[in-house]
């Protein structure tokens, strides 16, 4: 909670030792509130006790955070919302996970999936396939973004899927963001016209 101080309540009490005052509000001779970062240390003036009072006015920082704030609530937001499953990995461990993607896999609940890899959600015969596609992205080979692959529900059951993996920069360190889509409805309705192309072919080659 910030405080509003005016510059003569900077002065140390006792007029000994330093002074520090971050995020305060202070009221200027117009009546003004800014918010401010000070820093008082003594300094000998013409022999006598003076302090040397440096006030920083924190106005475009505070606005900047109050921005940064409001632009992290609004992908959090979109995170929470989005009708695709999207999860965050670092290191190949989940970190975070978003309400569809908790719900595509079968699970109750967030912490159910922190902290187990991502491979625990696909079928154990396409983990080579993954594992190799992730070592040549880290050897920085060029890989295709966006892939078929098969998921693995927390029951054990399996469905088609296509993943989009977008590599990003995570509180300084590497971290994987991965959009998913269970394509089961495709896939059925490709395999419906292909049934259908085969019929066709089969009445006019009679």
């Amino acid at each position: 909670q910030l405080s509003q101080v005016t510059l003569a309540d900077l002065l140390p009490v006792d007029g000994t030792g330093d002074g520090v005052l971050n995020d305060t509000l202070l009221r200027t001779r117009t009546g003004a509130i800014v918010p401010v970062d000070v820093v008082q240390t003594p300094l000998p003036w013409d022999g006598q006790a003076a302090f040397l009072t440096v006030v920083h006015d924190t106005t475009e920082r505070k606005q900047a955070e109050d921005a940064l704030r409001a632009s992290e609530a609004q992908l959090r937001t979109l995170l929470e919302e989005a009708p695709v499953g999207i999860a965050m990995s670092r290191a190949g461990i989940t970190i975070y996970a978003n309400p569809a993607y908790v719900r595509m896999f079968g699970f109750d609940a967030l912490e159910e999936l922190t902290g187990r890899s991502l491979l625990d959600q696909v079928a154990p015969q396409c983990h080579a396939d993954i594992l190799e596609r992730n070592q040549r992205r880290e050897r920085g080979e060029p890989v295709p973004d966006t892939y078929e692959t098969i998921g693995r529900r927390h029951d054990g059951t399996m469905f088609p899927m296509q993943v989009d993996v977008a590599l990003l920069e995570l509180e300084g360190s590497p971290a994987t963001l991965v959009f998913v889509s269970d394509i089961t409805e495709r896939k059925q309705a490709e395999r419906a016209i292909r049934e259908s192309e085969a019929n066709y072919r089969r009445v006019f080659e009679r």
